[in-house]
């Protein structure tokens, strides 16, 4: 909501362009060269256009958080220009596009306290207090938003999260199946999926009876749906 991503990813797993309007790569795929949407109006919610240089400090940023760090290991650089950024990458990856649904944030020339967010382009903005969510006058159309403001509340552990849920504290609560903090909604909601570029593997102990079978293994591939 305070983010946009640099792009999107749809259902079938096709980048959608966002902040980023158009890519294009070499051969190798080890040289992308991406452009800012010209299409459409991105400002930060201080009034700020958004530019090639915040593309490259929000990639900076990204490699040095825990929820991205992994897709970037073949990141070797980037530079900004007029059109966007081009990134450099250590293994070409035809596929590095679809690794950019990351957020776009401001470039910070400054040291800001630790519990400041960065600035963002979203729809909604921080407000100063950080407990409310406001619509960012510079997002298009930001008086059309269904909400103007939203309310925040912040639990610290999935089960007071669950239990908000529950007794309608809350409205809106994100739930990963496949992880262990996974819990169950018993009451009557509306789920909603949607896609992400988060990676699963399957591991095999080679050493059991089954999994040292090359057979089994191939065989075990056709079992779980990867589309």
């Amino acid at each position: 909501l305070v983010y946009e991503n640099m792009v999107e990813v749809d259902d079938n797993f096709k980048a959608i362009p966002s902040v980023i309007g158009s890519w294009s790569c070499n051969d190798d795929a080890t040289i992308w060269q991406l452009n800012l949407d010209t299409e459409h109006e991105h400002t930060f919610s201080d009034g700020t256009p958004v530019e090639g240089k915040d593309l490259v400090y929000s990639i900076g940023y990204a490699i040095y958080n825990d929820r991205f760090r992994g897709r970037f290991a073949s990141f070797k650089g980037a530079s900004y220009n007029d059109d966007g950024m081009t990134v450099t990458l250590g293994i070409g990856d035809s596929q590095f596009i679809k690794l950019l649904n990351i957020p776009v944030i401001e470039t910070v020339t400054f040291e800001v306290e630790a519990h400041v967010p960065p600035i963002g382009s979203g729809p909604y903005m921080y407000d100063e207090e950080m407990i409310t969510l406001l619509a960012n006058p510079y997002y298009p159309n930001s008086k059309s938003l269904p909400l103007q403001t939203i309310y925040l509340q912040e639990y610290t552990d999935a089960e007071g999260n669950l239990e908000a849920f529950e007794d309608g504290i809350i409205d809106v609560a994100v739930n990963d199946p496949s992880s262990y903090t996974s819990l169950g909604y018993a009451s009557s909601n509306e789920i909603h999926s949607y896609a992400t570029t988060n990676y699963h593997f399957i591991m095999f102990n080679e050493e059991s009876t089954f999994g040292k079978s090359s057979a089994f293994r191939i065989a075990m591939q056709y079992a779980f749906d990867t589309t």
